[in-house]
C-alpha cells in the first residue's frame, strides 16, 4: 500500500511557497526491468523523484534546498527552453531540467539517472524513438560517471551491469557486447554474470527489447528461483 501526503514546501531558489506531494511509504511487488525501472504498480511513484516550483520552474529531489549552481542553471537559455518548449510541466521535462542541474553540479551519475527517468516516460508514451535516444543520453551520462568510480568497488560493478541494459535497450549492440565481455572476465556474483550473458546474447542478436529480472532467472517451465531475483536486484542498484 501506498501512502502519500500534501506538504507546503518553500522554494529554496524563490521563496514561493507550493503544494507538493511526498511519499510516506510504499511495497513493491513483482519483478523490476533490467535498468530496474519499477514494476507497474510501482511506477507512479517516479513522478515523486522530483518537486518543480510552479513560480520560478526550479526542479529537484526536494525544492527547499538549493545553491549557486541550481540558481545559475535555472537562469541558462537550455533550462529555460525545457521549462517552457514543448516538454513544458510534462514529467519528461521536469526529469530533464533535473538532469542538466545535476550535469552543471558535475554529478554525472544523477544526471544519468533522471535522463533514464525521462527515457521510462517515453516508454509509456510508446514513444519508443525518444526513449531510445534519451537511454542514450542517459548511458553517455553512467559511462562518464563510472570513469570516476573505484574500478574494484563493488557498486561500480553494479552500476556497470545496469548500464549494459541501458546501452542495450538504446540499440548500442557493439558497445553493449564489449562491456558486457570486459565485465564477465571480472570475479562477479554469480547473479551479475547471469545477468550480463543474458544481456550479451539479447544485444548479439539485436533484440532492444524490455526484459525483467524474473525473466534472467526463469527456468525452462518458467519457474523463477526468488533469491537470485532478490539478489540482482540489489546488485545492480544505484548507490
Amino acid at each position: 500500500m501506498t501512502r502519500l501526503s500534501q506538504v507546503k514546501v518553500t522554494c529554496g531558489l524563490c521563496g514561493h511557497r507550493s503544494r507538493q506531494t511526498r511519499l510516506l511509504s510504499t511495497c513493491v511487488f513483482g519483478s523490476p526491468d533490467l535498468d530496474l525501472r519499477p514494476p507497474p504498480r510501482q511506477r507512479s511513484i517516479l513522478r515523486l523523484s522530483v518537486q518543480a516550483c510552479p513560480s520560478c520552474g526550479y526542479v529537484a529531489p526536494a525544492i527547499k534546498r538549493a545553491d549557486a549552481v541550481a540558481r545559475e542553471t535555472v537562469e541558462t537559455d537550455a533550462y529555460q527552453a525545457l521549462r517552457v518548449g514543448p516538454l513544458g510541466e510534462t514529467l519528461a521535462g521536469r526529469f530533464l531540467r533535473a538532469a542538466l542541474i545535476a550535469r552543471h553540479r558535475d554529478d554525472l551519475g544523477q544526471a544519468g539517472e533522471m535522463t533514464l527517468y525521462a527515457a521510462w516516460t517515453a516508454d509509456d508514451d510508446g514513444d519508443d524513438d525518444q526513449a531510445r535516444a534519451w537511454r542514450s543520453d542517459a548511458a553517455d551520462l553512467i559511462g562518464r560517471a563510472l570513469e570516476t568510480m573505484d574500478p574494484d568497488a563493488e557498486v561500480t560493478g553494479h552500476t556497470a551491469t545496469r548500464l549494459v541494459d541501458v546501452l542495450r535497450r538504446a540499440g548500442r549492440f557493439d558497445e553493449t557486447k564489449s562491456l558486457a565481455d570486459h565485465l564477465l572476465t571480472r570475479d562477479l556474483d554469480p547473479v551479475l554474470t547471469a545477468v550480463l550473458t543474458f544481456e550479451r546474447h539479447k544485444a548479439e542478436a539485436g533484440d532492444t527489447a524490455c526484459y525483467t529480472v524474473d525473466q534472467v532467472f526463469a527456468g525452462p517451465h518458467g519457474s523463477v528461483m526468488p533469491e537470485a531475483n532478490e539478489g540482482a536486484a540489489q546488485a545492480a542498484s544505484p548507490p
